[in-house]
């Protein structure tokens, strides 16, 4: 399963070592690593993203992630995110639509003493024993947030409510009298760009479902070509999983189009 993975460390040089030991896992196997982020608070409380790190996946969403913790914690922005790479300091907006709770990155935040350094990476794992055991001995400690369909699933129950909405609206509108009929008309214009606005947003968010999925199997598929035989078994198990997620996804973001137009052109 695709996991956010948000290792805290007491300072800059372990969560090198720490940067290292997730490369070394991905290069054996024993994960894959699509994208790992730095997000560093001085002494003085500034918070800084001093580096980003990838594996040839240009849209990593780990930029928009260390961009939220540089918001929650507070402080000034010093340095952006991959200059040469196009990386994005992500919105609350981008933070909701990567699935990620605000709980999650308070929990990072209450973490993040003066001082410390976080590694932010987007990762697919089997087992957790890999990271924790090792980040462990460098005084890491180790946050996790799944994946999930969520942000679709929130996505295909707006655009259900506001479909019920929208009818309730033309059943109203029928026997109102002429003033009332005005307010109303008002209104099922309000909810009509609601509805285009959820049914465009869900097509643009099945590009980008498509697009990150093809990187994220490109990224498998390279680790598979030099993996032994028993991270094998592990990485095609990621392979299937990932086009298993993608499908999900997908079927929610369809669902909530169709519901949308459907209403629309009712």
């Amino acid at each position: 399963m695709n996991k956010f993975v948000v290792v805290v460390f007491p300072d800059e040089a372990k969560a090198n070592e720490g940067a290292e030991v997730f490369r070394a896992l991905h290069e054996d196997g024993s994960l894959t690593l699509y994208g790992l982020a730095f997000a560093r608070k001085t002494e003085d409380g500034e918070v800084q993203v001093v580096e980003e790190k990838r594996l040839r996946l240009p849209r990593t969403a780990v930029g928009a992630l260390a961009g939220a913790l540089v918001g929650l914690i507070g402080g000034p922005l010093t340095a952006a995110l991959g200059a040469a790479g196009g990386a994005w300091i992500g919105t609350w907006r981008d933070i909701e639509h990567l699935g990620v709770g605000w709980d999650f990155l308070e929990e990072v935040a209450n973490a993040m003493t003066p001082g410390a350094t976080a590694l932010v990476a987007d990762v697919s794992e089997d087992r957790i024993a890999f990271i924790d055991e090792q980040m462990s001995r460098l005084d890491g400690v180790v946050l996790r947030q799944w994946q999930s369909e969520l942000p679709e699933m929130r996505l295909a129950a707006e655009a259900a409510a506001r479909k019920t909405e929208l009818e309730q609206l033309v059943a109203e509108r029928q026997d109102a009298a002429p003033a009332r009929k005005e307010v109303i008309a008002l209104r099922i214009e309000k909810a009509e760009a609601k509805l285009k606005r959820i049914a465009d947003e869900a097509k643009e968010k099945l590009e980008q479902l498509d697009a990150s999925t093809e990187e994220r199997l490109e990224t498998l598929e390279r680790q598979l070509e030099s993996a032994g035989p028993n991270a094998r078994l592990s990485i095609e198990r990621r392979i299937e999983e990932t086009r298993k997620q993608r499908d999900r996804r997908a079927a929610l973001l369809k669902q909530t189009i169709e519901v949308a137009e459907a209403a629309l052109a009712a």
